[in-house]
C-alpha cells in the first residue's frame, strides 16, 4: 500500500475524533455501510422491548464485494446495550456567529454480536454510528459506521481511525 492509499482509507479527521470520543478504538478498522436494512424504529425496539431470553436484534450486512468473505459480508446480528443521541453543531450562516444543532440527531449504538460468527469466546463489542436522513424520513438510516472489538487494541489514542 502506498502513502496515498493509506490516506484515502483514513476516516476524515473530524469524524474520527467524534467516533473516538464515543468509544471507537483507533487501532481497529471501521466498516462504512450504506443502505442499512433496518429502520431507526428497530433500534428503539432493540433498546426498549428486548428481554434477556428474547432480544430484538439489529441485522447488519455489508454488500461490498471486498467484505464478501468476512462475517459482516455474510451478515451479523447485534444485541443493543446502549443508545445515545448525537446532536451535531450547526452554523446556519457561516461567519454569523449564530450556532445551533441539526434538527434530527445521529445515533451511537453500543452492543455485542449475537452468536459470535468468528467462533466461541469472549463477547465481541460492536460500536455503531448511524446517520439518518435529515429530511422527512427520520426513520431511514443512510450510513452505518461499524467497528467490531474482539479485544481493545493498544494503539495510540491520538491515532486516526481507518476504514476496513
Amino acid at each position: 500500500m502506498n502513502g496515498s492509499q493509506a490516506i484515502d482509507r483514513a476516516v476524515p479527521s473530524e469524524m474520527s475524533q467524534q467516533l473516538k470520543a464515543l468509544g471507537f478504538d483507533p487501532g481497529i478498522p471501521v466498516y462504512e455501510i450504506a443502505g442499512v436494512s433496518f429502520p431507526l424504529g428497530l433500534v428503539k425496539s432493540a433498546l426498549f422491548d428486548s428481554t434477556y431470553l428474547n432480544p430484538t436484534l439489529l441485522p447488519l450486512r455489508s454488500e461490498r464485494e471486498a467484505d464478501a468473505e468476512t462475517p459482516i459480508g455474510r451478515g451479523v446480528n447485534i444485541v443493543v446495550e446502549m443508545v445515545q443521541a448525537v446532536y451535531l453543531p450547526l452554523e446556519p450562516h457561516v461567519g454569523s456567529g449564530v450556532f445551533g444543532c441539526h434538527e434530527a440527531p445521529e445515533w451511537y449504538v453500543r452492543g455485542f454480536l449475537y452468536m459470535n460468527p468468528v467462533g466461541p469466546g469472549a463477547p465481541v463489542c460492536v460500536h455503531l454510528y448511524l446517520t439518518v436522513d435529515g429530511g422527512t424520513d427520520r426513520e431511514k438510516i443512510e450510513i452505518a459506521m461499524v467497528q467490531f472489538v474482539h479485544e481493545p487494541s493498544k494503539s495510540d489514542p491520538g491515532a486516526e481511525l481507518v476504514y476496513a
